[in-house]
């Protein structure tokens, strides 16, 4: 069985050559094929929606990671310079309270010293006696003060 022949034509291919429809003849049809844009549009114009903004999200979080790491090497550094600074003033009481207490016990033991050459031998035994008493306790009292703001920052840094 042969029934008549249709010829078909894709309009793509017509709207290519230049060639007019309205040519063909009434038994003959045109028959379009749509492209892959027109039946996925939306699809893929959502998938590279998508793909846009996990690009920028991606930018904007390594941009904000930089900067993140920028503020937290400025705040070690401050950190550092804190620190630093602390020790500093720490060391330059301990120098002064040395300095001070060092040198009024000085010119008190040689006051007492002297004043012990001066008294007869009878009362030297209590003046002996109240030298030594004052002078050990202000000494190690001093001493320890002197090495507490001394280590304090060693002890912060894990020097001591």
């Amino acid at each position: 069985m042969h029934g008549p022949s249709v010829y078909m034509f894709d309009e793509r291919e017509l709207q290519r050559w230049k060639l007019d429809e309205s040519k063909l003849r009434p038994a003959h049809y045109s028959v379009r094929q749509p492209t892959l844009w027109e039946q996925h549009k939306w699809t893929l114009l959502t998938g590279s929606l998508i793909i846009v903004g996990l690009a920028l999200l991606t930018v904007f979080l390594l941009f904000k990671q930089k900067q993140l790491n920028r503020a937290r090497k400025a705040q070690e550094q401050l950190s550092g310079m804190l620190l630093n600074a602390q020790e500093q003033e720490r060391m330059r009481l301990a120098a002064e309270i040395h300095d001070d207490f060092s040198q009024r016990l000085a010119v008190l033991s040689l006051g007492l010293e002297t004043t012990d050459e001066g008294i007869p031998e009878s009362m030297s035994q209590p003046i002996d006696t109240c030298g030594n008493s004052w002078n050990r306790p202000v000494s190690w009292g001093l001493i320890s003060i002197l090495f507490r703001i001394s280590c304090i920052p060693r002890r912060s840094r894990g020097w001591a």
